[in-house]
């Protein structure tokens, strides 16, 4: 007991205080997500690297006015996906 206290308000929690207290967060969130949570917690989808796609193609074409309104609209604003829809259609 005899030690010096260099800052008197710096406390380090000691190592079984640390174990209990994770301990009881584990077993809070355990509870909340109704399933056991593992050692290392869990993952979260899509999480990670992203996936390489090897069918991503650029083409290029040339519509008038009136087709590209017709892809906006069939691709619910969205002019690749106006392409998509017209090319399953017609497939």
């Amino acid at each position: 007991m005899n030690e010096i206290i260099e800052d008197q308000f710096v406390y380090e929690k000691p190592e079984w205080l640390i174990l209990k207290l994770r301990e009881a967060r584990r077993s809070k969130r355990e509870k909340k997500l109704g399933r056991t949570v593992g050692k290392w917690g869990g993952r979260r989808t899509g999480a990670g690297r992203p996936k390489v796609k090897t069918f991503d193609y650029t083409i290029g074409i040339n519509v008038s006015n009136l087709q590209h309104k017709m892809l906006l609209e069939m691709g619910n604003g969205d002019l690749s996906e106006g392409v998509i829809a017209l090319i399953k259609e017609y497939i």
